[in-house]
């Protein structure tokens, strides 16, 4: 193989594998404009709720009820959750459910049979409740961008 050709084909499988926003749009995965602009509507939304009256700034907010705790499958309660990954070691599971709390969500690190820890959130009866849910973690700084939905009706155990 030509030198030049090696090089081509060098180039193309790092701009591949480096994870451009043209590479992560072919995927359905979202990109960096895409990530920036739902951040600018959280803020419009957190802006549009808030009330200025004479000398008080007063925001609503919801009240969360922010929990870390260690459960298995058969004590989900939820229908559905929010996934952000599966871990072998516990430390791992433990620093990003931590993150999670920080930032004022709950944490549930699920212990399953084959050893492994998923780290679930924002549990929810409501399909869609949780899709909006999901926008509101893939805007955390820590969040893999390929966080996903776990269906709990489908839990056999």
């Amino acid at each position: 193989m030509k030198a030049s050709k090696f090089f081509f084909v060098l180039f193309v499988g790092c701009a591949l594998i480096s994870g451009c926003d043209t590479v992560r749009a072919f995927f359905g995965m979202p990109t960096s404009e895409d990530l920036q602009r739902l951040r600018d509507e959280q803020e419009l939304a957190v802006v549009a709720e808030t009330i200025e009256t004479d000398t008080v700034l007063v925001v609503k907010e919801e009240p969360r009820v922010i929990l870390n705790e260690d459960v298995t499958l058969s004590q989900l309660d939820k229908s559905y959750y929010v996934a952000l990954g599966m871990f072998s070691q516990a430390s791992n599971a433990e620093k990003l459910a931590a993150q999670l709390v920080e930032n004022g969500f709950d944490a549930i690190k699920v212990h399953r049979p084959s050893g492994k820890i998923m780290v679930l959130t924002c549990g929810s009866d409501d399909y869609e409740e949780v899709l909006k849910k999901r926008t509101d973690v893939l805007l955390l700084p820590f969040c893999p961008t390929d966080a996903t939905f776990y269906d709990n009706t489908k839990n056999t155990q």
